[in-house]
């Protein structure tokens, strides 16, 4: 899902290139380790990875500043980098393929066929990417459906399921 996203930006995308351009003897353990020196910077680069997976939504490309602190040498860290939509694409792509695989077992286990469903009900806030509604078309050959607001359909449909529930009263002796 979308911290996962935002984990594999930070990760997999902006730690490489600060080891390119800064010294760091273990830059990925003092910024995730709780008690490393670098760990509040971790939670700053989540937050701005979160924003350009936003953007990157309806933009081609976003821009990640990463600034405020020093490597081990004590160079002041300080630049920008640019993530395109294909490089972000490349780093879910694992994550987009396992759902997928896991929505064919489902379909198999149900004795259902693809050509048996209308469409594909899009949820949660990663359905906003257009990566995810492509690759789920395109291995499914099911058309997806996001007619439904993507961030408030699982609690909407908790609501008219909670709703059907008869209600039991329980009378207190007093």
């Amino acid at each position: 899902g979308g911290t996962d996203f935002d984990r594999l930006i930070v990760e997999k995308f902006i730690f490489p290139q600060l080891l390119e351009k800064y010294s760091f003897d273990n830059l990925e353990d003092d910024m995730k380790s709780a008690s490393g020196k670098y760990n509040l910077k971790y939670y700053v680069l989540l937050h701005s990875s979160e924003k350009a997976k936003i953007l990157l939504s309806s933009q081609t490309s976003a821009d990640i500043e990463i600034s405020g602190f020093k490597d081990d040498n004590e160079n002041e860290v300080d630049f920008e980098i640019t993530i395109t939509r294909s490089e972000f694409n490349n780093l879910i792509r694992e994550f987009i393929d396992s759902t997928i695989e896991m929505i064919k077992k489902i379909l198999t286990r149900n004795s259902l066929k693809p050509n048996e469903l209308q469409f594909v009900l899009m949820v949660g806030g990663s359905t906003y990417i257009p990566y995810v509604r492509q690759r789920v078309e395109e291995i499914l050959q099911i058309p997806t459906n996001c007619n439904i607001d993507p961030t408030t359909a699982v609690a909407v449909g908790a609501a008219y399921y909670a709703a059907t529930k008869p209600k039991e009263i329980k009378h207190s002796d007093l």
